[in-house]
């Protein structure tokens, strides 16, 4: 039984670990569009947003829980645009902020 739960506590570190990995490499990304452009941006780690598509990619299904929480308490975005405009930090190749 302690070694089940000294396994589920490894597994479970890899997957906060590999999730704070990829948002290191992260920017936001287009996450509502409106008649007049983007409209609100969330918070996308590495491989989550296809900039080439203008996609969300399906594999962060499995990092959701997190990315609720990095989205909620670390890259929250309010106020908005005056801390954390999407247009400071360096986005995804290829997006084009207009």
């Amino acid at each position: 039984m302690k070694r089940g739960a000294k396994v589920l506590g490894v597994l479970f570190g890899i997957y906060v670990f590999s999730y704070i990995a990829l948002s290191c490499f992260g920017a936001y990304a287009p996450a509502v569009w409106g008649t007049a452009g983007v409209k609100w941006y969330r918070w996308a780690p590495a491989g989550f947003y296809n900039s080439t598509t203008g996609k969300w990619r399906r594999p962060f299904i499995v990092y959701l829980p997190l990315w609720g929480a990095d989205n909620n308490y670390w890259h929250s975005h309010w106020p908005f645009p005056a801390d954390n405009d999407p247009t400071y930090p360096a986005v995804f190749p290829g997006f084009e902020h207009k």
